[in-house]
C-alpha cells in the first residue's frame, strides 16, 4: 500500500484504519450509566480511595477485584477522560500486537493480515474504545490466545502462566471469564496441551493476591454480599432454550457487518417522520448485514468441512462448546457485550476461507469503505454515541459532586492515604 509515495506495510495500514475508527467513536462518546460507574470508581481512586469491586453483573452482585478502579483512576489521573481513552485504544492495540506474536495463527501471511483486518478494523472492535468494562475483555482473549501459542510452542510455563493470567483479569471484569476457562479445560481433556501446575498455581496467588482489597472490604462489611443481588438462577438459559440459542449465534454475528443494535445503530425510527438520510441508512445496513450473515455461515461450513488448518479447526471446534457451556449456564438473557470474549475465536473461520478467494483487493476496498462509513454515521447519533457529545465536560460536572461520590461507595470502599 502506498501513501503518497511512501510505502506503507500492510500491518501498518490495518492499524491506522482501525485507530481512525476508533477516534472518530471516541471522540462522540456519550455519558451512558457504564462509564459513570468505571469513572466514579476512577474519580475515588485519584482521591485516595479503593473500590474493590467493579461495576455490578447484569441482575447479580458487583463484581469482585480492584482492576478497573486501579486502571480507570491511573488514566484519569495522567489526563482525564481522553487519557482514559487513549489507554483503552493502547491496550487493545497491545491485544493485537500479542496477535502477531501467536504464531500458530500465522499459519499464512494472507490469512493473518485478513484475521488482523476483521479483528481490528471491524465496528465490533474499534467502537469498544468506549468507558465500560466490555472494552477490556478483547486485549485479555489476545492475552490468552498468545498464552495458548506458548503452550503450543512447548514453553509450557509461561502458556500456562499467561492463560491463568488472563483468567485471573477476566473474572475482575467480567462473569464471561467462564468461557476461557471451560475452553481452557477442553483443550486440555483433549491433550491439545500440558498444563504446568506451577505455573497454574502461580497465576492463582496473584488473583488472590489482587483480590486481597476486596476481602478486607467483605470483613469489615459482610452484608455487601447481599447489596444489588437479584432473583436469578445458574442454568437460567438451559432451560430457556431460545436464550442458550442466541448465545450461538454470536459465533456468527460477531464476525458479520450485524453489528450491536444498542451501540451502533440509530434508534428505531419514525419512518415518515425520517431524513431521506437516515431512511438510505436504514435501508443500506440491512442490506449489508442480512448477506453478511449467510456468508459467515456458509464459511463456518467450508472450514469445518475442508479446512486443512487442524490446530485451528480444534481451537474453533472447543470455543464453539464453551460458548455452548456458557450460554447455557448463564442465568440472564444475553446481549451482545456478554461474550466479547468469544469475538476473536469466531473471526478464523471466515478469514481462512475469505483468503482463497481469487481477488480479494476489491473486497477489501469495499470492506474499509464500510467500515468508515458505518463508523462515521453510527458515531453521529446512537445510544452511546452522539456528535455533540461532550464527555470531559459530563465527567467534570460530575465529579464537582464528590461528596456524594463519596458516600455512595462508602460501605465497600477503602481509604489508601
Amino acid at each position: 500500500m502506498k501513501l503518497g509515495t511512501m510505502k506503507v506495510s500492510p500491518i501498518v495500514a490495518i492499524i491506522l484504519l482501525g485507530v481512525i475508527c476508533s477516534v472518530i467513536y471516541a471522540c462522540r462518546h456519550v455519558m451512558v450509566v457504564d462509564a459513570g460507574q468505571l469513572l466514579e470508581r476512577g474519580f475515588l481512586f485519584t482521591q485516595g480511595e479503593l473500590v474493590p469491586f467493579g461495576p455490578r453483573s447484569s441482575k447479580t452482585n458487583f463484581i469482585w477485584g480492584s482492576l478497573v478502579s486501579v486502571y480507570t483512576g491511573i488514566f484519569l489521573a495522567i489526563g482525564g477522560t481522553k487519557a482514559l481513552l487513549g489507554g483503552i485504544l493502547l491496550t487493545q492495540l497491545a491485544g493485537l500486537w500479542l496477535l502477531t506474536r501467536a504464531k500458530f495463527l500465522n499459519v499464512s501471511t494472507p490469512f493473518f493480515l485478513l484475521f488482523a483486518f476483521l479483528f481490528w478494523c471491524s465496528p465490533w472492535r474499534s467502537s469498544e474504545v468506549f468507558i465500560w468494562n466490555p472494552s477490556l475483555l478483547l486485549p485479555l482473549s489476545c492475552l490468552w490466545l498468545y498464552g495458548l501459542d506458548r503452550c503450543y510452542r512447548g514453553d509450557n510455563f509461561l502458556g500456562t502462566f499467561l492463560i491463568g493470567l488472563s483468567v485471573a483479569f477476566t473474572i475482575q471484569i467480567h462473569n464471561s471469564h467462564l468461557f476461557l476457562v471451560i475452553l481452557t479445560l477442553l483443550l486440555w481433556a483433549r491433550k491439545q496441551i500440558k498444563v504446568d501446575l506451577r505455573a497454574a498455581f502461580l497465576s492463582i496467588v496473584v488473583l488472590l493476591v489482587m483480590l486481597i482489597p476486596t476481602f478486607i472490604a467483605l470483613k469489615n462489611n459482610p452484608a455487601i454480599m447481599e447489596m444489588n443481588q437479584g432473583k436469578v438462577s445458574l442454568f437460567g438459559n438451559l432451560f430457556n432454550f431460545g436464550e442458550a440459542v442466541k448465545g450461538l449465534l454470536y459465533w456468527f454475528r460477531y464476525p458479520s457487518f450485524y453489528f450491536g443494535a444498542t451501540t451502533f445503530q440509530l434508534p428505531k425510527i419514525i419512518w415518515a417522520s425520517a431524513t431521506l438520510w437516515e431512511q438510505a441508512w436504514f435501508v443500506i445496513k440491512w442490506l449489508v448485514a442480512v448477506p453478511s450473515l449467510v456468508y459467515v455461515a456458509y464459511c463456518n461450513y467450508r472450514f469445518f468441512r475442508h479446512s486443512r488448518y487442524t490446530k485451528l479447526k480444534t481451537l474453533c471446534v472447543c470455543a464453539i462448546i464453551s460458548l455452548i457451556s456458557v450460554s447455557a449456564l448463564s442465568p440472564v438473557p444475553f446481549n451482545f457485550w456478554h461474550l466479547y470474549l468469544v469475538y476473536p475465536f469466531a473471526l478464523i473461520p471466515i478469514a481462512s476461507i475469505t483468503v482463497e478467494r481469487a481477488n480479494l483487493k476489491p473486497w477489501l476496498i469495499g470492506v474499509t469503505v464500510y467500515f468508515l462509513c458505518y463508523s462515521w454515521f453510527s458515531s453521529i447519533h446512537s445510544h452511546k454515541h452522539r456528535h455533540d457529545a461532550d464527555l470531559e465536560g459530563q465527567y467534570q460536572r460530575r465529579i464537582q459532586q464528590a461528596e456524594r461520590i463519596s458516600e455512595k461507595f462508602a460501605p465497600f470502599s477503602l481509604k489508601m492515604w
